[in-house]
């Protein structure tokens, strides 16, 4: 799971300007819609995108807590754990599937995957990674709105309102 205010922040700026315009397998007409999609995020700012979008990503999120998040032996972890701790994070992983992985297997996989950039890069995909993103894009007005929108979640999964 992931801090929904940074998932927000995050879709603004892979909309706006990273994410790929879909291709021929989709048809003309998704293809128009997410061109007007973009169009329409980039003519707004990241705090009018965040609380557009933000009731949308609630449904979302309460239809993982009925049918998914639930499941028994479901493994659930956060954003935030992985990337600040990512070598733990696979050998945790591998604990709980009971795997016996060699250490230099792991700190290979850890090295290929520890992806942290330097800075802020806008126009990529891997545009920034760090946690808690939103606290720098948004307006305060903006994140307590959004608190009281996810706070059942928030709650859930201790991120801090």
């Amino acid at each position: 799971v992931r801090d929904p205010r940074d998932i927000l922040v995050s879709h603004y700026f892979s909309m706006s300007k990273s994410h790929p315009t879909p291709g021929s397998e989709l048809s003309e007409v998704k293809a128009e819609r997410f061109n007007e999609e973009r169009k329409r995020v980039q003519d707004t700012s990241v705090d009018e995108h965040a609380l557009r979008k933000a009731p949308m990503f609630r449904k979302h999120f309460a239809g993982y807590a009925d049918r998914i998040l639930g499941q028994p032996n479901l493994r659930v972890d956060r954003y935030e754990d992985i990337v600040f701790d990512t070598d733990r994070w696979v050998r945790s992983v591998c604990e709980h599937l009971g795997w016996d992985v060699d250490d230099r297997l792991l700190a290979e996989v850890v090295a290929r995957h520890d992806i942290v950039p330097a800075g802020e890069h806008e126009d990529r995909h891997i545009r920034r990674v760090r946690p808690g993103d939103h606290i720098d894009k948004l307006r305060p007005e903006t994140i307590d709105r959004l608190n009281e929108i996810f706070a059942p979640f928030l709650d859930h999964y201790g991120y801090d309102r």
